[in-house]
């Protein structure tokens, strides 16, 4: 494949991404109404309809358990990077940025190819990481939107339930989070942030390098098809999350944490025309 080729592909991506970002440099656009129009509304309609018929059950939690490993082994790094790494590696290095970039990636440039994949990972990153930061405080969890939207999907996918009546009115909703997922990724993209940041240059490399290992592993120890093993590998690849980025509370994000979820999206599509130019398949 080409150059240009791999750029059409990945152009669905890019278009409302740098639209998001040009709207908040020069229009000074607010990304607070996008957010949660995204939370409570978009994201759990893209999670129900990625779960509720991609994967079965055991395959999810394999998934999912895959997500929880990746998440745990970027933390483990991240509190532990000062021993190897001058450069100070941020949390966030644990926190994978599926919800904004990996799912609606895989939506617009892979055909949907791995969203199922994505969905799965999503729930069980979001829940180590919520385990981790909320301690004891487990009811923190039934305020989140998407515990309810995969508690939905995976009680119709048990029960064999078919709605076509919901799924022709969640269809569009799921149709239309992709551009808006990635339009609130560009917008928080803004204020650029230097090239030359060292900490998050280390923070982007922990996060991908251990997600690719642990997805490598998975790929190679667990019984994934090809698709499911495509999803993994391609999510491994995402970058770094902030909270927002993450679709949780409303919180302040740190300017370590906003430095690098912003590289990490860049050197995360760079990935990504690299194995749309090389053809490389490790899920193969």
């Amino acid at each position: 494949m080409t150059l240009p080729s791999a750029f059409e592909i990945l152009l669905p991506t890019l278009a409302p991404l740098v639209a998001g970002y040009a709207v908040a440099r020069w229009l000074g656009f607010s990304t607070k109404p996008l957010m949660i129009l995204l939370r409570y509304v978009l994201f759990p309609v893209l999670l129900f309809t990625g779960l509720q018929e991609r994967m079965p059950f055991y395959v999810f939690l394999l998934v999912a358990a895959t997500g929880s490993v990746m998440t745990l082994v970027g933390l483990v790094l991240a509190r532990h990077a000062h021993r190897f790494l001058k450069p100070h590696v941020d949390s966030s290095a644990a926190v994978i940025n599926i919800a904004c970039f990996a799912a609606p990636v895989l939506a617009l440039s892979w055909a949907a190819d791995g969203l199922g994949s994505a969905c799965a990972l999503f729930v069980g990153a979001a829940l180590t990481w919520s385990f981790l930061e909320l301690g004891r405080d487990w009811q923190a969890l039934l305020r989140e939107p998407w515990v309810y939207a995969t508690a939905t999907a995976l009680l119709f996918q048990a029960g064999q339930i078919s709605a076509p009546w919901l799924d022709s009115m969640v269809t569009p909703l799921a149709l239309a989070s992709y551009p808006v997922l990635l339009l609130f990724l560009g917008a928080s993209m803004h204020p650029w942030v230097s090239m030359r940041d060292g900490s998050a240059w280390a923070t982007v490399c922990v996060r991908m390098l251990s997600g690719l290992c642990v997805g490598i592993i998975a790929v190679a120890v667990l019984p994934f098809s090809a698709a499911v093993a495509e999803g993994v590998i391609l999510v491994s690849l995402a970058p770094p999350a902030t909270r927002a980025m993450t679709l949780g509370p409303s919180i302040e994000d740190s300017a370590r944490s906003r430095a690098a979820a912003t590289l990490g999206a860049c050197v995360s599509l760079l990935a990504m025309v690299v194995l749309l130019l090389t053809g490389w398949k490790p899920w193969a």
